[in-house]
């Protein structure tokens, strides 16, 4: 989520989750990426792909010949995904509408990595949305991830 506040990474992905769906429904979606010019980066047929996705993993879509920047596509795996999902909030960049997880559960799921990239994402996501945090919903967070907060 970092990079799409302009916060540069190495791997330059972005994350998307996606509820579990039949193959045939993965198929149809796989087909329509196609058509708009996009190609995953697996080297995997769609039906290849859905099963990536049905073992736990990612896969990989960016637009054709341009391998940065890309998405890394998973299925919604466990509550907090599902939670993330199904709060999600608009983010307009050039009149286009993304949809994000709510800020202060990735704030707090970042905290919780713990990596250095991670806790740096954090504080750059806070610092830039410290007007539209809610302070306690990231605190309440940030006690579900075993996580301690300290905004100072």
């Amino acid at each position: 989520m970092a990079i799409l506040f302009g916060r540069t990474r190495s791997t330059e992905d972005v994350d998307l989750l996606m509820p579990i769906c039949d193959e045939s429904t993965f198929l149809l979606l796989h087909d329509r990426f196609i058509e708009l010019g996009y190609e995953f980066l697996n080297a995997e047929n769609g039906r290849g792909l859905y099963a990536i996705l049905a073992s736990g993993s990612g896969i990989r879509l960016s637009e054709k010949d341009a391998f940065i920047p890309n998405i890394e596509i998973k299925f919604t795996r466990n509550e907090s995904d599902a939670y993330s999902f199904k709060n999600k909030i608009p983010l307009i960049i050039n009149d286009r509408t993304f949809w994000i997880g709510p800020l202060e559960m990735q704030i707090a799921y970042k905290l919780w990595l713990g990596s250095g990239k991670d806790i740096e994402d954090a504080i750059f996501i806070r610092e830039i949305s410290r007007d539209f945090i809610d302070e306690v919903l990231l605190r309440d967070f940030c006690s579900s991830f075993g996580v301690n907060y300290d905004p100072s």
